[in-house]
Parts: C-alpha cells; structure tokens; sequence
C-alpha cells in the first residue's frame, strides 16, 4: 500500500493588545499575492520545525516591528485543503514596544477595540481566532 504524503503548512498569528485593551490590525498591501486590501491579523508562514510561540513573535516583530511579551495561546484549528494540510495557531499577547513600523507587505494599521478588529478582518481562519479570542477575554474580565 502507498500512503501519500500531505504536506504540513503551519500558520502562526497573533491578537496584539496596547495598553488600552485595543487590537492591532493591519492592511495587506495592493500587491500582495494573497488576500491584497485585506485587514489582518499579524503573523504568518511558520518556519520548518520552528517552535510555534517563537514563530508567532517573530512575525509580529517582522510584519510590525513590534516586540511582543506574555504569549498567550487562544485556540488552534485547520484541516486538509487541495490535498495539504493547515494548521493556524492564534495567540494573545501584551505589546512591549509601543511604535508600529509595517513591513513592505502592509499599507496600514489601526488599533480596535477586539469586536470592532472582528468585523474588520474578514479571513474565514480569523474568524474562529476571534470568537475563541472574545471567550477568553470575557472570561478574564469576569474574574
């Protein structure tokens, strides 16, 4: 028996909080080749082998030049697609740099409250990220 073999792409991103609660958001460029004008989420392609949270913090610091502290993992989902497999991870975590300086690979950026950054970012994976990210700050603000 021949088993095929399904490639693994794994995705890391990551909700980024200021020190007022909001979410940063950022725009992909007119010229990138997926999803261009789209808000997003930072984060990205994770490496081979490379370890989630230091993939997650990476892109951050890549796509905004934001340094991120406290990690915080919010949920994880994916599945098979054209025959490859996708895996997203989603984080939280606390901005420890406070000037955002976008990549070539994004036109803007905006701080939300999180509600607000879900209506804006409108990728199906993201979707999921933000409702699992919404339970886990209302459970922290009902303490």
């Amino acid at each position: 028996m021949v088993v095929a073999s399904v490639t693994e792409n794994r995705y890391g991103f990551c909700f980024v909080f200021d020190e007022q609660g909001r979410v940063l958001v950022i725009k992909r460029s007119l010229t990138a080749r997926y999803r261009p004008n789209e808000w997003d989420l930072p984060g990205g392609v994770l490496e081979p082998k490379e370890a989630v949270e230091v993939g997650v913090a990476r892109e951050v610091l890549e796509e905004t030049g934001l340094e991120v502290s406290a990690l915080e993992h919010v949920t994880d989902g994916g599945g098979v697609w054209r025959g490859e497999s996708h895996t997203f991870y989603y984080y939280r975590a606390n901005s420890s740099s406070g000037k955002v300086r976008l990549s070539y690979e994004h036109s803007e950026f905006e701080w939300h409250e999180p509600l607000v950054a879900a209506t804006m970012v409108r990728y199906r994976p993201h979707t999921y990220g933000f409702a699992e990210a919404n339970k886990l700050l209302m459970s922290v603000n009902m303490r």
